[in-house]
């Protein structure tokens, strides 16, 4: 194939020069032999089944061309054939044509002798299409003289103009309809402006007092109307003065000697909600003083707790702690709470409930810091111990040449502060500290003084202590342990 420059589509594809394109037989490959109208198309389909099977690339118009050649070759050969006598069979019409009536059969022309006898043998009969069958038994075109009989010739124009004028008189019928429409909406929304005004009206003059004369003041008696009240507005009801209510010029009113006056009718007059309503300030008249003041309403304060009872629970708490029962030790603490309420030992059981929870991170540190201390040498005091193992179970380690076995839960306290101390020393977390002094506040024999020490570091590292120091002042937690616990009724 050639190259894009030099691509000729009539020559690659029908294999044609542009100039045999004007030629119709050579469009569809045929010779210059008799042709028939099987012929014709069966070479027209080939072509146009060629064309529409191609990829056309960058030359999808020379393909449209083409393909509109090789119709226009097979339209005009098949209209160029003399028609057969009895024949029904008519070529097709071109693309975008009305169908015509057809033709009356012109006579066969004499054909010329043949040079040379065709030893070919015939195409066989072909029958015709069943749709040609049923046009020669029921056409569906109007013979000529039918045309003629109803007023001429074809109707081809007319009928093209039909569907602009179809389309004309919808338009101009949809264009009435939307005039006829927005008639309609404007008169109703007339409607509706003209009733709201009604019903405007209506509530005005519902609104508005009743036009009656008014009372004539009693003879002597000081108006009751405030300064700068107009005197058409009705009194509202809180612009009523009192009957010690002094005159406009400050004197007392004289009492009437006449028979006292009808009391004069309230109006209260509504306002629309729309309008705010701005009603004149009433006349200030002096209250009189009471003998005495009224007393003020004082807010419950809150029952006082029993002491023994909070010390009691309290103090199994501190059992609990010392156990490191902590769930026994949040029981006895939820007792306090109750008992307190909001009372003002609240924040006494607040700082148990936070001592509570450092002593439990310390215990839940310390086994972690047993097992991180495998292999390694710490002094206790005097002594100097190796960390041999450390289980869920048990605790063993060597001191003097000698390896000591003790359960986990039986670690010294010593040598248990002394590794915890070191891990935490490691991490170098403030908070560490609450959990160190949380422990040696709650340990069976309490140091206070270790504790302070323990929290005050945790404060220089940014943690807040204010509660819990409020603990070392507890009576509960400066002396030894009981020795038999609380207890336990509720």
């Amino acid at each position: 194939m050639s190259s894009a420059s030099t691509f000729d589509p009539s020559r690659e594809w029908l294999g044609l020069d542009a100039v045999d394109l004007a030629d119709p037989r050579l469009v569809l490959g045929l010779s210059s032999g008799q042709l028939d109208s099987e012929t014709i198309i069966k070479a027209a389909d080939e072509r146009l089944a060629r064309l529409r099977g191609l990829d056309p690339g960058p030359f999808t118009v020379a393909r449209t061309a083409l393909v509109k050649r090789v119709e226009e070759s097979r339209d005009g050969l098949l209209a160029s054939l003399p028609a057969r006598p009895g024949s029904s069979f008519s070529p097709p019409p071109p693309p975008g044509a009305l169908a015509r009536p057809a033709s009356p059969a012109a006579p066969a022309a004499r054909r010329p002798p043949a040079a040379a006898p065709d030893r070919t043998p015939p195409p066989p009969p072909v029958p015709p299409p069943a749709a040609a069958a049923r046009s020669v038994e029921q056409p569906l075109v109007p013979a000529a003289a039918e045309l003629a009989s109803a007023g001429g010739g074809p109707r081809t124009a007319r009928t093209r103009r039909s569907p602009w004028l179809l389309t004309l008189v919808t338009l101009a019928a949809a264009a009435a309809a939307g005039i006829a429409f927005r008639g309609q909406l404007l008169s109703h929304r007339d409607r509706l402006i003209a009733l709201a005004r009604d019903q405007a009206e209506q509530i005005g003059e519902a609104i508005a007092p009743p036009a009656t004369p008014a009372a004539k003041p009693a003879p002597g008696a000081a108006p009751r109307l405030p300064l700068g009240t107009p005197q058409n507005r009705p009194r509202m009801v809180e612009e009523q003065p009192p009957v010690s209510a002094r005159g406009p010029s400050g004197e007392t009113p004289p009492e009437p000697t006449s028979p006292p006056t009808p009391e004069p009718i309230s109006v209260t007059v509504p306002r629309p909600p729309s309008q705010p309503a701005n009603p004149p300030l009433p006349a200030v008249v002096p209250e009189p003083e009471p003998d005495s003041p009224a007393p003020r309403p004082r807010s419950p304060r809150p029952a006082a707790t029993d002491a023994a009872r909070l010390d009691e629970f309290l103090a199994g708490a501190r059992v609990a702690l010392a156990a490191e029962d902590f769930a026994s030790a949040d029981d006895w603490l939820a007792r306090a709470r109750d008992a307190v309420g909001d009372g003002p030992d609240g924040d006494r059981v607040a700082a148990w409930e936070q001592l509570t929870a450092h002593a439990r991170q310390f215990a839940s540190f310390r086994g972690k810091a047993l097992k991180a201390g495998m292999g390694s040498d710490f002094d206790v005091g005097k002594d100097r111990i190796s960390i041999v193992e450390v289980n869920d179970r048990m605790f063993i380690f060597r001191h003097k040449g000698e390896n000591i076995r003790l359960p986990i839960d039986e670690v010294p306290e010593a040598i248990a502060m002394t590794i915890t101390k070191q891990w935490f020393a490691g991490a170098g977390h403030a908070a560490n500290y609450l959990f160190i002094g949380a422990r040696y506040l709650t340990r069976p024999e309490p140091d206070p003084a270790a504790a302070r020490n323990a929290w005050q570091s945790a404060q220089r590292g940014g943690e807040n202590v204010s509660l819990v120091m409020t603990l070392l002042e507890d009576p509960l937690l400066r002396g030894p342990l009981p020795r038999s616990g609380p207890s336990q009724r509720r």
